[in-house]
C-alpha cells in the first residue's frame, strides 16, 4: 500500500509449483512510519538492490543498505520503514509460495506482473 509497487517474478502457476515466489517492489519514501506490523505466511528474504530500508523484527530494528539481506519467519512480526529521501527496491522471496495471493488480497488488486 501507500504507493508500493510489487512486480511478480515467479509464482505457482508459473513455476509449476507453490515452493517458491520471488517479486520485485518499489517501496515509497514514507513507508513503515507508523507503528503498524505485520506478520507473513512463509519465510520472507529481502534483499536491499537500492535505498535504505529499516528491517524491524519482532522489536529490533536492523538498517539494511544495497546488498544486504533480511529475514522474517511466519512466527515473526515485522515493520519495513524506508529510511531517507529516496524509494528502496528490493528484491522479495517467499518460501514456501502464498504470499502473492495474500497480497493481491492486501492490496485489493493483482501486483503487476
Amino acid at each position: 500500500k501507500l504507493g508500493a509497487q510489487l512486480k511478480i517474478l515467479v509464482e505457482g502457476p508459473v513455476l509449476g509449483a507453490k515452493d517458491i515466489e520471488i517479486a520485485e517492489a518499489t517501496l515509497p519514501v514514507g513507508l513503515g512510519a507508523g507503528p503498524a506490523s505485520h506478520r507473513h505466511g512463509s519465510t520472507e528474504i529481502i534483499y536491499v538492490v537500492s535505498g535504505e530500508l529499516d528491517h524491524v523484527v519482532n522489536g529490533e530494528a536492523h538498517r539494511l543498505t544495497p546488498g544486504m539481506i533480511g529475514i522474517v519467519k511466519p512466527t515473526d512480526t515485522v515493520i519495513h520503514r524506508v529510511v531517507g529521501q529516496t524509494p528502496v527496491k528490493v528484491l522479495l522471496i517467499w518460501s514456501p509460495g502464498g504470499e502473492v495471493e495474500r497480497l493481491a488480497q492486501t492490496f485489493r488488486q493483482r501486483p503487476i506482473r
